[in-house]
C-alpha cells in the first residue's frame, strides 16, 4: 500500500474522448496525467464519424469533468434522427427527436478533442 507522500503517476493511453475526459477528471482531482497519443496532431488525419454521447454514462462523465457546457454548444441533437430506406427510396422508419430530448445526441470526433 503506497503511503500518502508518494507520488503518483498516471498515463493515458489515447487523447479521443475518453482519454481527455479522464484527463480533466483526474486533473479536478490534482493530478497531473500524461496523455499518449499516436497521432502527432488532431488534424494530422480525419477523425472519423460522430459519437453518439448518452446522457446516464457519457454525458455524466462531461459533467465530472466540467466539459458539458462545451459539449453542448458542440452538439447535434438533430443527429438522434433516424431514417431506414430500402435502395428504392421507399422509407420504412422515419423518427424524428424531440429538440428538448438530450438522450444521445452527436458530437464530431475533431469538435470535442479541439474544446478540451
Amino acid at each position: 500500500m503506497a503511503d500518502s507522500k508518494t507520488e503518483q503517476n498516471v498515463a493515458i493511453i489515447g487523447a479521443g474522448l475518453d482519454g481527455l475526459t479522464l484527463r480533466s477528471i483526474l486533473q479536478k482531482h490534482g493530478l497531473e496525467p500524461i496523455v499518449f497519443e499516436r497521432e502527432p496532431s488532431a488534424t494530422h488525419r480525419q477523425q472519423g464519424g460522430t459519437l453518439d454521447i448518452h446522457s446516464g454514462t457519457g454525458q455524466q462523465a462531461l459533467k465530472e469533468a466540467g466539459l458539458f457546457e462545451s459539449f453542448q454548444s458542440l452538439a447535434r441533437h438533430e443527429g438522434q434522427d433516424f431514417r431506414l430506406l430500402d435502395k428504392t427510396g421507399k422509407i420504412y422508419m422515419d423518427e424524428i427527436t424531440n429538440q428538448d430530448d438530450i438522450q444521445r445526441p452527436e458530437i464530431d470526433r475533431g469538435d470535442y478533442g479541439n474544446s478540451c
